[in-house]
């Protein structure tokens, strides 16, 4: 226990502004938690003990309200807090068929939430027999719910914020609070008092009219906006009154639309502390109740402007030292107990700027908090809490309205586009031209090895599958599968992704006699990590029965590799980077992701149309020429020397020209040693982002499969600089906007579906420039990256594969190539030269010989995308 030296508590005495709120109801505030790793009944034991710890720093919590009659016929009392130690209250709950995703998904909250919050139902005064503070945990389904309820005559929101962060601080174990209460009524101004209020006599019934309550979100960018169109009206306004002020004026015109027009009523309460000096660590009630009046036409026809310049001068009125000290004299003279009565007020407003809950409360055990609510005390019609967001990314609002409101401000177009409201989910995706070419192509396969992670495995799969069913809320085609529609001649069918959340695949596999050195030093990739990637031997028009994307977790001796597959005609390589740099954001403990995806396909020069292709008859079966695939790693330093070389021709090369007229130089080189011999066709794909105005965030393929042919002479007769000319060119005439649209049009004209026939190019390569690996996932809690590699997917003689290296040092290349070619090659000392192997001379053995020990242990788990429960 902290030593606790102060001398024992036995009273608290209570002021005005404690006073004033014994006929409302106590502060309900709760916090949604994924479930934590740790057993449920420790958790419990844990933050009991903690809690009854911290509350010796705050004895008035644990006891009671007490009354003195006065002796004027018992007309009036005294209460004040009689600290007896009764105790807080605590309870453990559960409600197991609640999901965390049906709270924070709803489109409004669940009634069954306010069933998490203690003291329901009870108002101040009843502290007489009820605890001052109380918490509920309770459990659900694959969560927690933290709610706590404190006696508003006891405190405010700043001092329940002030216990919960010295809480936190025990549970997390510090030995003493950083911040000590202070429960000292003197202060300069005010001498410490037992003043009588009417004995109350009070049916303490509540009664509420039909409400809902709906959460939004509004950024911080939208903030911004609304400040740059408050204040371009000649005041300056804080993010606080221009909050209020916008959603304010959307309730009003909401109310209107419904025939509820009334006179505008604005309630808040003004904080004491800051403009008077209170005793610091003041723990208590220290505001005063405001009203501001506005008719509607002063509040909707003046602009956000004059809304806010009202607000403005109602807190600088309410904020002056002497109004403070004067509302406490006055009060004493002539008590007033707020009581609530119905049409009272229109907007009524609560708020929490300083109060971090996704900080404060983040380091409390029970991992990165996923929502904050409040529970249904003091909820009347146009009653309204602002939270500060995850990640300090502006506020949330918690909007309680009587339903026809509630619908008419949820249809405001001037709320919408600040607000975060949720568009109708997705049924279907149609699929353009750039995806349609993929359909008879594989998945895209990439991986990434670790080395063993601090955490127990049980524990990392199933954090990643939980952070993975989020993340695919945000892209619901990718729980979905492909689907088509048969044309009526019954020759050509659409294929379209149906979000019908089938869901995504999640393998958990082992092949614990492989080490991470096994994979890394190896010369030839082994045919063993080949299995470590999912949707192995299917194509991208099987997506009708085989998830659209997949990961696969598999277990080695000393390290974890993770496999993804993405079906390549519902997504490129950059959009699966936004996809893994989205989870990976999810996965450390973001509340949402920072960059959107927009699955809109209409942009400039391209409707949104369905295109008709063949009905694919098609062998899948997949039947490939023995290959073997190497990896090299090529510095930045050796980037310069290439570069150097090729542009002493007079013309300036990117590092991505000079590489691939490197590789592709030597590997026809080598190609002509063998007898190899046939016409140079380098195969690549043209991104069509930055070359036309697509919607930020396009999610989707957005690429052309090109070609580029040189004769042997022209390869390997003029020099780098001529073939890097040739590439340079080359990109420069498929890169200008006229003729990515071109592309489209004409497809959809005459579809053509590419498929690999052996021998139909000498070099294929598919670059990864801006996808940094050893960066985004390198905090996704299982380590710093080793090392990338990619599946047997789309793997043909001469196929390339280009990534940026740890720490940004020059490109690491995937070659892959007919045994007797890549021995060539490994003899080419211009190519040699230039490279630096991860290890040239090490052959892999592994210490049996035999990797036959691979086994899955989950074979396609699913992890769907949770469906919201309104």
């Amino acid at each position: 226990m902290a030593s606790i030296d102060a001398t024992p508590m036995s009273r608290l005495d209570l002021t005005p502004w404690d006073l004033q709120m014994l006929l409302l109801e106590p502060i309900q505030y709760g916090i949604l938690f994924h479930k934590p790793k740790f057993p449920i009944n420790f958790i419990i034991e844990y933050l009991k003990a903690s809690l009854s710890r911290v509350l010796d720093y705050f004895p008035p919590l644990a006891g009671r309200l007490s009354t003195e009659k006065s002796n004027n016929n018992n007309k009036t009392a005294v209460y004040f807090v009689d600290c007896n130690n009764k105790g807080a209250g605590f309870i453990h709950a559960a409600a197991t068929d609640v999901s965390v995703a049906y709270i924070s998904e709803a489109k409004h909250t669940p009634e069954i939430v306010f069933s998490f919050f203690p003291l329901n139902g009870t108002r101040n005064f009843q502290g007489t027999s009820e605890p001052l503070f109380a918490v509920q945990i309770t459990e659900l389904e694959d969560g927690l719910f933290v709610g706590c309820a404190a006696n508003h005559a006891v405190m405010d929101g700043s001092s329940l914020w002030h216990l919960i962060r010295s809480w936190s601080e025990i549970v997390r174990g510090r030995e003493k609070i950083s911040k000590m209460p202070s429960f000292a009524r003197d202060f300069p101004g005010w001498e410490n008092r037992s003043i009588p209020v009417r004995v109350i006599d009070f049916d303490a019934k509540i009664v509420r009219p039909p409400l809902v309550e709906r959460s939004f979100h509004i950024s911080k960018e939208s903030v911004a906006k609304l400040k740059a169109r408050a204040n371009s009206e000649g005041e300056e306004f804080t993010s606080f009154q221009v909050i209020v002020a916008h959603i304010w004026r959307c309730v009003a015109r909401s109310r209107k639309k419904t025939g509820g027009n009334r006179e505008e009523v604005f309630v808040t309460s003004v904080g004491a502390r800051g403009k008077i000096p209170l005793p610091e660590g003041y723990f208590g009630n220290a505001f005063d109740v405001a009203r501001l009046h506005m008719s509607e036409g002063e509040l909707l026809g003046d602009g956000l402007g004059r809304a806010a310049l009202g607000l403005k001068a109602l807190f600088a009125g309410k904020g002056k030292e002497e109004v403070v000290l004067g509302f406490l004299e006055e009060w004493v003279k002539e008590p007033r107990l707020h009581v609530h009565v119905e049409g009272s007020f229109t907007f009524a407003v609560t708020s929490f700027p300083m109060f971090d809950a996704y900080g404060g409360m983040g380091n409390v055990g029970l991992g990165k908090p996923v929502a904050v609510r409040s529970g249904k005390a003091q909820k009347w019609d146009g009653r309204v809490m602002l939270f500060t967001a995850a990640e300090g990314d502006g506020v949330d609002v918690e909007v309680c309205l009587v339903p026809e409101v509630m619908a008419a401000l949820e249809e405001d177009a001037d709320l919408i586009p600040m607000a975060s409201i949720d568009p109708t989910p997705m049924s279907r995706l149609d699929l353009t031209p750039w995806d349609l070419q993929m359909l008879l192509l594989e998945p895209i396969q990439y991986g990434i090895l670790f080395h063993k992670p601090a955490f127990p495995i049980n524990f990392i799969i199933e954090y990643l599958k939980a952070s993975l069913s989020r993340v695919l809320d945000y892209f619901p085609p990718l729980a979905g599968r492909l689907s088509t529609e048969i044309s009526n001649n019954t020759k050509t069918a659409v294929y379209f992704v149906d979000c019908n959340n089938k869901g995504a695949s999640f393998i958990h596999a082992a092949a614990t006699n492989v080490s991470v050195a096994h994979i890394l030093e190896a010369t030839y990739t082994p045919e063993i990590v080949f299995s470590f990637f999912p949707l192995n031997g299917t194509h991208n028009f099987q997506g009708t029965s085989e998830p659209l994307f997949a990961i696969q977790i598999t277990e080695l001796e000393d390290g974890l590799f993770m496999g993804c597959a993405a079906n390549h005609a519902v997504m490129d390589g950059s959009s699966l980077w936004h996809l893994i740099c989205s989870w990976s954001e999810i996965a450390r403990g973001r509340e949402k992701i920072s960059e959107m995806p927009s699955f809109v396909r209409d942009f400039p020069g391209w409707e949104n149309r369905q295109v008709p292709v063949r009905v694919l008859d098609f062998d899948a079966k997949i039947v490939r020429q023995p290959l073997v695939e190497r990896a090299f790693h090529i510095s930045k330093e050796s980037v310069a020397k290439l570069k150097a070389r090729a542009n002493s021709k007079a013309d300036e090369f990117t590092s991505f020209q000079v590489i691939v007229a490197h590789l592709w130089r030597c590997v026809a080189r080598s190609r002509k040693k063998t007898g190899r011999k046939r016409e140079e066709v380098f195969v690549t794909s043209v991104g069509a982002r930055g070359k036309i105005s697509l919607p930020e965030g396009y999610f989707g393929n957005a690429i052309e499969v090109t070609k580029l042919c040189m004769g042997e002479g022209e390869l390997l007769g003029d020099g780098l600089g001529r073939v890097a000319l040739g590439l340079k060119e080359f990109f420069a005439r498929k890169g200008t906007g006229k003729d990515v649209l071109c592309f489209l049009e004409e497809w959809a004209k005459e579809p053509r579906l590419p498929v690999y026939v052996e021998g139909s190019f000498t070099l294929g390569v598919t670059s990864f420039p801006k996808f940094d690996a050893y960066g985004d996932m390198g905090n996704i809690g299982l380590g710093k990256p080793v090392a990338v590699r990619t599946g047997k997917a789309v793997k043909w003689d001469g196929r390339v594969m280009l990534f940026t290296a740890a720490e940004g040092d020059g490109v690491d290349v995937e070659l892959c190539l007919a045994p007797e070619v890549m021995a060539a090659l490994e003899e080419d000392d211009e190519f040699m030269e230039l490279i630096k192997s991860q290890c040239l001379n090490k052959r892999f053995t592994s210490d049996n010989g035999s990797f036959d020990t691979f086994r899955a242990v989950e074979g396609g788990v699913k992890c769907t995308r949770a469906l919201a429960k309104t």
